[in-house]
């Protein structure tokens, strides 16, 4: 072929597109709704790490104090 695609690759993203058509073709509620679940996650991870953080802050201080 012209351009070196294969009827294999085209089967492959046939499938790999209906597979996912219902992302990409899904009305903008669901896109917007899975942005907002997106951000709140985002921002859940980071109030832990800053968290995580502190907590390793505090048991390095204890640390040097028993030392």
């Amino acid at each position: 072929s012209k351009h070196n695609i294969l009827p294999q690759n085209l089967v492959n993203w046939k499938k790999s597109f209906l597979a996912d058509a219902e992302i990409a073709m899904g009305p903008s509620k669901e896109v917007k709704e899975y942005k907002e679940e997106l951000i709140k996650s985002q921002e859940q991870n980071e109030r832990l790490t800053a968290l995580v953080g502190k907590a390793m802050t505090l048991a390095q201080k204890m640390a040097e104090l028993e030392k």
